[in-house]
């Protein structure tokens, strides 16, 4: 028995990569959730994209969904019927329910109806979410192409859908749907019909475009592989550009180029940027790793003159390179005092100073992160210099291509005029790491740099009214603040982040905004820690306290999630929430530590003896030592609650009690807040937003 299936194609003018990757994203997630009651067993759904068109097979589908009765309790009969008769409520109940007084049936005071739903026809409610898929993607730009004012990056030019072999009936815009498609553009724009589903595949493949995202990109990588190798020579990975590229053709065709190897006497970082940013070209390797004057690029165009793809493209990257080996020149041609200068007038923010003082607030934060780690500082004026220098640079300043090789080029440039590599170095470090992900910096004092650094760019955004929203980050506060966990966090750095907030907020006399981006550095580590796959709750426990140190946060937070499933863990952690409960409304007060009742004197002494270990593992920083004293608690405490009441009538036997729970848990609260621990069965949806 023959399958039921829908194809559906969106034809429009070439989406920028950026807008046909949210695209392809946004209709794969409809894909992955489209209604069950379509769906037959074998159900498969596929997404097909290219720069020119997005396409969706649905196979093994209900045409309809399945009628559905169901038997509906109204209103009391009093209400609905007089003397046999509707009463006016009764007359706007069945007129609001769209049914007929016959339809109605009087049983045991109340009536009841029977409602149907179901029946919706797949053609259209595939529409319906497409057009919903499509209203809800958050395009950096859109444009009105036509007077209905439907926004879309680019202009919609053809629809084309079938359910099996009949043509559905969609709108977009001013664009209907009809029963042709399109080829390659490069080699033809006649219409090319379609009668299915089936036959569009192998007209697309005659018509050399290939369909398949993943396919496209395998295609591309194998030929330029295959292509290096008959060079000698190898591809320098770049899986960003491979990405970039497949989504910039519908048929990939692979050309080999060279450069004049005068070039090769830049640093290679500047000659793959030319490369990459502006003509999306593939650098390629030698054996021992050094850079080749070959490159590879991709074109669109099957049977185009392979001489003269070639000559023309050899002439533009000749062209870009030329104007990086004029800003090299040029920027060598100066020394590091005329650079100190321009920094002094280069603005980085209008509210919050030039260069210079920016660089001179790391200074000042990098020397107290030296400091504090008993780690000798160097010339710090120098290494503050280095590390800034580059903005100044006509490369960076203008190089337009080259600005993502800030910190590169400057470490580049600083050895170029004779400075040791670990301290031109300082200049690239002190940007690392890039993202949550990221190489980390090797040196002592670049990691001190980029603390620095990104501590004063997360309070320079809240000082000058930057901070981030739910839907703007102006100063990517949030790439900074988790780069700048991930590094403390990877580098096992024992960084208290408040004093270092604190002491940047000072250099701004804005010391009043501490506690709000303290705040937000603890969300940020529940986020970074999350894709560790520790728990949330484990976080918000592990963050109790006044210091901030990432580092010791993840690893509480890493021993209490893998102690989740603990019996004992998940008992202790009850009785602590009832401790939290009855303390609610008391107050710690200080009595005298003397108890007549054996249960309160064994739960006393278990803590005493508890509260004297932890602190020398506390001091050693071994946690799992101090999780198993705090374990062994548990049985004093479930003992001290089968058997005491602490809401004694007697106020002085009820004080003592209440305190005794407050030294117990003041000795957990050492370690975090196990209050904040949540089980499945406590599961409340507010706390995990």
């Amino acid at each position: 028995m023959a399958k039921n299936n829908l194809f559906f194609e969106l034809g429009f003018e070439e989406l920028p990569v950026e807008a046909n990757r949210l695209l392809r994203e946004k209709v794969q997630e409809l894909l992955k959730s489209f209604p069950e009651k379509f769906r037959e067993s074998d159900f498969t759904a596929n997404l097909y994209s290219t720069p020119r068109r997005a396409a969706v097979f649905l196979e093994g589908i209900k045409l309809e969904s399945e009628i559905i009765s169901e038997e509906v309790k109204g209103p009391a009969e009093n209400i609905i019927f007089a003397d046999s008769k509707l009463t006016k409520a009764g007359e706007g109940f069945i007129k609001s329910k769209q049914i007929s007084e016959d339809a109605l049936v009087r049983r045991d005071g109340f009536v009841y109806y029977t409602k149907k739903s179901g029946g919706e026809r797949v053609e259209k409610v595939f529409q319906d979410l497409f057009l919903k898929c499509i209203a809800s993607i958050s395009f950096d730009k859109t444009m009105k192409w036509e007077k209905t004012g439907f926004l879309f990056p680019r202009p919609i030019r053809w629809i084309t859908g079938f359910v099996n072999n009949s043509p559905m009936d969609f709108i977009i815009g001013p664009v209907k749907t009809d029963t042709y498609t399109y080829g390659n553009r490069s080699l033809s724009s006649s219409k090319i019909p379609v009668f299915n589903g089936y036959d569009y595949f192998e007209k697309m493949n005659e018509n050399y475009v290939e369909i398949d995202f993943e396919k496209r990109k395998s295609m591309i990588l194998f030929e330029i592989e295959k292509s290096a190798k008959s060079l000698s020579l190898a591809l320098i990975e770049d899986e960003e550009l491979l990405n970039e590229v497949s989504d910039l053709v519908e048929y990939p065709v692979i050309f080999c180029g060279k450069f004049d190897e005068r070039f090769l006497n830049l640093p290679k970082e500047i000659i793959i940027a030319a490369l990459k940013q502006h003509q999306r070209y593939f650098s390629l390797k030698r054996g021992d790793e050094s850079l080749s004057p070959n490159f590879i690029f991709v074109s669109n165009a099957p049977y185009a003159e392979a001489e003269d793809i070639v000559n023309n493209n050899q002439r533009i990257i000749t062209s870009r390179l030329e104007d990086a080996e004029f800003y090299y020149k040029n920027d060598l041609s100066h020394d590091m005092a005329y650079y100190e200068n321009v920094l002094k007038k280069t603005v980085f923010h209008e509210q919050l100073g030039t260069f210079y003082e920016k660089a001179q607030r790391n200074k000042k934060l990098a020397a107290s992160v030296l400091k504090g780690l008993k780690e000798k500082e160097g010339d710090l004026e120098l290494l503050t210099l280095i590390s800034k220098f580059d903005i100044a640079t006509e490369m960076i300043k203008d190089g337009k291509e080259f600005t993502k090789l800030q910190g590169v080029i400057g470490t580049h440039y600083a050895e170029a005029m004779g400075y040791d590599a670990e301290t031109a170095d300082i200049s690239r470090e002190h940007y690392l790491p890039l993202t949550n992900e990221g190489e980390l910096p090797k040196s002592i004092t670049g990691t001190a740099f980029s603390i620095a650094d990104k501590t004063d760019n997360i309070c320079g955004a809240y000082v000058s009214g930057n901070k981030p929203t739910g839907s703007k980050d102006a100063m990517s506060v949030r790439r900074d603040s988790l780069s700048l966990i991930y590094l403390l966090t990877k580098k096992k750095m024992n960084i208290d982040m408040e004093p270092l907030i604190e002491e940047a907020l000072q250099n701004y006399s804005k010391t009043e905004l501490k506690q709000e981006i303290a705040d937000y550095i603890k969300k940020r580590m529940e986020v970074l820690f999350a894709s560790y796959k520790i728990p949330y709750d484990a976080v918000r426990c592990a963050l109790y306290g006044e210091t901030i140190v990432p580092f010791t946060i993840y690893t509480k937070a890493k021993l209490l999630g893998e102690l989740k499933s603990n019996d004992d863990f998940k008992d202790i952690v009850g009785g602590l929430k009832r401790v939290a409960n009855i303390l609610r409304n008391e107050k710690e007060k200080s009595v005298e530590t003397y108890y007549d009742n054996q249960y309160e004197k064994n739960l006393y002494d278990a803590g005493f003896d508890v509260k004297k270990k932890i602190s020398e593992f506390l001091k050693a920083e071994d946690y799992e030592s101090v999780l198993k004293n705090l374990l062994s608690i548990r049985k004093p405490i479930d003992e001290f609650f089968d058997n005491v009441m602490v809401m004694d009538k007697e106020a002085s036997v009820k004080e003592r009690r209440v305190q005794l729970l407050f030294f117990i848990r003041g000795i957990f609260l050492q370690f975090g807040d196990f209050s904040k621990i949540v089980f499945e069965s406590e599961l409340n949806p507010e706390d995990v937003k």
